[in-house]
């Protein structure tokens, strides 16, 4: 049994799936459904890829594979931020959605 290189694509294939495809996905089924959990899950997901570091140690090791971001902050020694727009538009609409919608169009039972 081989614990190599064959086992970490496997399991970074699956996590890119996870993240970027199931997890949106929940979100949109969860926005069409007008559940409140899947639309707080995928509003914790957009947050958490808004603003995310540049460089070897940062928390988060998928970035997306498609970014509308602007890089910010002091890059001289390989260090810095990026700011996604797709996401932080996609987190206020959800927060918007969540908070200031009326209670008729989402369902706060699961």
């Amino acid at each position: 049994m081989s614990f190599g290189l064959e086992t970490k694509v496997a399991f970074n294939l699956l996590s890119y799936i996870f993240l970027y495809i199931i997890l949106p996905t929940v979100g949109a089924f969860g926005v069409c459904k007008k559940n409140l959990t899947s639309v707080v899950v995928c509003l914790l997901f957009f947050t958490s890829q808004s603003i995310r570091t540049i460089g070897g140690e940062s928390w988060f090791p998928y970035p997306p594979p498609l970014s509308i971001g602007v890089a910010f902050g002091d890059f001289s020694d390989g260090q810095g931020y990026l700011f996604d727009y797709f996401s932080a538009s996609m987190a206020i609409f959800l927060t918007v959605l969540v908070f200031f919608a009326p209670n008729k169009q989402i369902n706060k039972d699961t």
